[in-house]
């Protein structure tokens, strides 16, 4: 699927050279899996040439495999998942500082100087933009990197 939304729609053929080349499958292997997508309704084919392309975001497969390994990895609490996360000694200091603040879904991030009393306040919970200006009026920032 990688290689579908990274190029766009692309010939089978194409596919399975360069999956070859980068994983060693043969053409076959290839072939098998695009079918099973197709079956799945992840890949649609068209003509001529046996064109692939991705019917669904990678977007959308992150979301389902993050819920996935959630329920099953850390019984449903995504909580267990984020400090699982920071305690990974492979993580460096920034990327540790970042994961403790708040990420919106449009990738902005809140600095939040009394983090710890904040997350008492509103574990769990889901909290509107507003609501946050509100409960930190002088300190709220949004930054975009």
């Amino acid at each position: 699927m990688d290689i579908l939304w990274k190029e766009g729609a692309l010939e089978a053929k194409y596919v399975a050279e360069t999956l070859a080349k980068a994983l060693g499958w043969n053409k076959n292997t290839t072939y098998t899996l695009i079918k099973r997508c197709i079956k799945k309704g992840t890949i649609e084919r068209s003509e001529p040439n046996f064109m692939c392309h991705a019917l669904i975001p990678k977007e959308k497969v992150q979301e389902a495999e993050t819920n996935e390994l959630i329920d099953k990895i850390y019984d449903g609490s995504a909580d267990k998942l984020f400090a699982a996360l920071l305690s990974r000694k492979k993580l460096s200091a920034k990327q540790i500082e970042r994961l403790k603040q708040i990420v919106f879904e449009d990738g902005t991030v809140w600095n939040n100087p009394d983090y710890e009393n904040w997350f008492h306040t509103y574990v769990g919970k889901e909290v509107a933009t507003n609501e946050l200006q509100n409960y930190y009026p002088h300190t709220y920032k949004i930054e975009c990197d």
